[in-house]
């Protein structure tokens, strides 16, 4: 087999058109669900097994793993990683891509440039901050969870209403000043990219993704832009990604999330590219290499 799909049983139309395009590319391909799929370790050997096939003999592994599969994940892709089959990312990275702090934290001992953050579980250490501030779950995605605060006692209504909610944690960044709502996404594909959009809030919205409503358009990156999306792969060891940036009012980039399992649809419609073709080509190139 030269490529292995590992991907949870209700996947996306993203991970749909990338199958497609693998059968157009005439990559020996197959499908594997996440949930069908039990790992065993012994002095025999790892397997990953699927349906009574060991799936471990592979070239390739093209993970799409959301966040609440991660430590499924991780493992998983350990045993692939021991053996030395190639992916589009390790699986360290499934821990710190899908923690917003652990991103930040990661990304700025690299010297990659990142909105000023901070981790909390009270109000209590959240004193003297100057507002406004931004407000986002550890691990929401796709805009999720993601809240401007304009003053303490908004602060303090969140985080009560938050701390009801067991196991929630969440992280403070400093509101990027900008005139409009609307932030960069760059898509990363073996060390260049292949697709750029900026996505543009609807009125009255802070957060610019397409599952809350805003709007794509074709966006030529600055070569700034381009040279830190590249830098924050290269530090991540990040192979195939989504950079998303905001830059201020005064021009300074700053990376606000990585994405591992991008939606592509919405950069096709915006850049007129056949995106998921791209990748899987560059995934040809890597099952040859």
């Amino acid at each position: 087999m030269d490529l292995i799909f590992l991907v949870p049983k209700n996947y996306s139309k993203t991970t749909q058109l990338l199958i497609d395009k693998s059968k157009e590319l005439n990559i020996n391909y197959k499908v594997s669900l996440l949930e069908d799929v039990i790992i065993e370790t012994s002095n025999e050997g790892n397997r990953v097994i699927c349906n009574g096939e060991n799936i471990l003999n592979t070239r390739y592994v093209f993970p799409r793993i959301d966040g609440k599969r991660k430590n499924v994940g991780m493992k998983i892709l350990s045993i692939y990683e021991l053996r030395g089959v190639k992916m589009p990312y390790p699986s360290f990275a499934l821990e710190i891509v899908h923690d917003k702090f652990l991103t930040s934290l990661y990304l700025s001992h690299y010297g990659i440039s990142v909105p000023k953050t901070t981790y909390a579980r009270s109000l209590e250490s959240l004193k003297d901050m100057h507002y406004p501030i931004i407000l986002k779950l550890l691990s929401g995605s796709g805009g999720k969870g993601v809240m401007l605060i304009e003053n303490e006692d908004a602060l303090e209504s969140v985080i009560s209403t938050l701390q009801d909610e067991k196991g929630n944690e969440f992280l403070v960044q400093e509101y990027i000043k900008k005139e409009r709502a609307e932030d960069l996404r760059i898509l990363v594909s073996y060390g260049k990219v292949i697709g750029a959009m900026k996505r543009i809030a609807k009125e009255g919205e802070i957060r610019a993704n397409v599952k809350v409503g805003g709007n794509v358009v074709s966006y030529e990156p600055t070569p700034e832009e381009e040279k830190l999306a590249l830098k924050a792969a290269e530090a991540l060891n990040l192979k195939i990604c989504a950079v998303d940036i905001i830059t201020s009012d005064d021009g300074k980039p700053y990376i606000v999330e990585i994405n591992l399992n991008p939606g592509i649809r919405g950069l096709m419609k915006a850049t007129s590219k056949d995106i998921a073709k791209e990748i899987m080509m560059d995934v040809k190139e890597e099952i040859r290499g």
